[in-house]
């Protein structure tokens, strides 16, 4: 249906309607902020979900489109109705319905041409263009808005309103969803913004962290594997989408001080003794020293700081307990063993998955947040296939304190 209109000729608006229900301008203003509570993540999905909803909700008996822009291609990024509409069922009418669908941008309907010329088109009565009388009977559709999505000149997309009523879509409701396709379209703009500039955020720590792992073999892969699974657990914990990214790049950096530490202790075959280990033990507070130097990271280095931190307060270097540990330094603090103790080290081979689950298990309120634990064990059972032996675990040593 709505794909056959597109391949017809060129658009035209029309004068005020003359009948229809209207969308007030102090409900497009729920929109507005639906797309606000959205900018502040880094989930365009989240962002287009919320922006579709809004404008569902002003339009409950309509068709809504968002397209986004891509090459050459417009691509239906969301689709949203009561029911199919009707008309697209059929092979021979296909109508861009799905995530993915596109349409050429060079095509002759209403959707291609609002985003060529970055103009709103809205009609009233599609049985009065000569273009779709061909389809009239076939086609439920009587009226359409279509709305380019820009920022800063650019096209990024179009908002397509479709409506089985004639005259649906006022003059004012074409400059009110033109406002909303503006905010869209800033929102969208700064959202690239932001994840290039995560994405260049992120290759900076990585390349910092690969200057310790020069130092020790040991640490190689072993930075990743923390962020990946901190971040698995702090999903499962709730955390929100900005302390999840702090996570990310704290699992990345939180072994970061031992840059300042001597290779002779850093590298050393074998157990360290008390002298070396107050030598080791200073990395978490030296690398959260160089990560307030830098604005971006300055949320990160309490996490750094504290990630070896015990629950019952015997950790370093500030003997804090409990929840005076930040959540995210309390993952950490499991992740890090975990993978300390089924890693391989110059004096030990590495231990079973089962046992590293048994001694976190049995480390839970001594060394760990029992609840990290809780969460931690479920993931990494139900990942490795070990449910059975972690039902069974009992007595078994605390866990260590993984790598100083």
């Amino acid at each position: 249906m709505a794909s056959i209109k597109r391949r017809l000729g060129l658009a035209r608006s029309h004068p005020l309607p003359k009948a229809g229900n209207r969308a007030q301008p102090l409900n497009y203003l729920r929109v507005h902020r639906a797309i606000s509570d959205a900018t502040h993540t880094l989930d365009r999905e989240e962002l287009l979900d919320r922006t579709v909803d809004g404008l569902q909700a002003l339009f409950p008996d309509d068709f809504v489109w968002i397209f986004l822009l891509e090459g050459d291609r417009l691509r239906v990024h969301r689709f949203l109705a009561q029911a199919p509409p009707a008309g697209c069922l059929d092979d021979s009418m296909p109508c861009p319905t799905e995530p993915g669908d596109e349409l050429p941008l060079d095509g002759p309907g209403v959707v291609a041409q609002a985003a060529r010329t970055g103009q709103s088109i809205r009609l009233d009565d599609v049985r009065q263009e000569p273009g779709y009388l061909p389809f009239a009977r076939e086609v439920p559709i009587r009226s359409e808005l279509a709305v380019p999505i820009q920022s800063g000149g650019e096209v990024l997309g179009v908002v397509n309103l479709e409506s089985t009523r004639p005259f649906r879509y006022t003059a004012q409701d074409q400059r009110e969803l033109a406002h909303v396709c503006r905010h869209l379209g800033t929102a969208l703009a700064n959202l690239r913004y932001r994840v290039r500039e995560r994405q260049t955020l992120l290759e900076t720590i990585t390349a910092l962290s690969s200057l310790v792992e020069q130092k020790d073999d040991y640490t190689e892969g072993h930075s990743q594997r923390i962020a990946e699974m901190a971040v698995a657990v702090g999903i499962r914990m709730g955390l929100s989408r900005e302390r999840l990214d702090h996570l990310t790049y704290a699992g990345i950096l939180h072994d970061i001080g031992k840059i300042a530490i001597p290779d002779a202790v850093l590298c050393k075959q074998g157990p360290l003794n008390e002298e070396e280990r107050r030598i080791m033990e200073e990395h978490p507070r030296l690398g959260a020293q160089v990560l307030r130097r830098i604005q971006a990271l300055q949320p990160v280095a309490d996490i750094v700081e504290q990630h070896h931190e015990w629950w019952d307060g015997s950790g370093y270097p500030k003997g804090l307990a409990g929840e005076e540990i930040l959540l995210e330094a309390r993952i950490l603090t499991v992740v890090d063993a975990f993978d300390a103790m089924t890693s391989t080290r110059s004096y030990r081979r590495a231990l079973p998955r089962a046992e590293a689950i048994r001694r976190l298990q049995a480390g839970a309120g001594t060394q760990f947040d029992p609840k990290v634990v809780d969460v931690f064990v479920r993931y990494i059972a139900a990942d490795a296939g070990l449910g059975a032996e972690v039902a069974a675990a009992t007595g078994v040593p605390a866990g260590e304190r993984g790598s100083p």
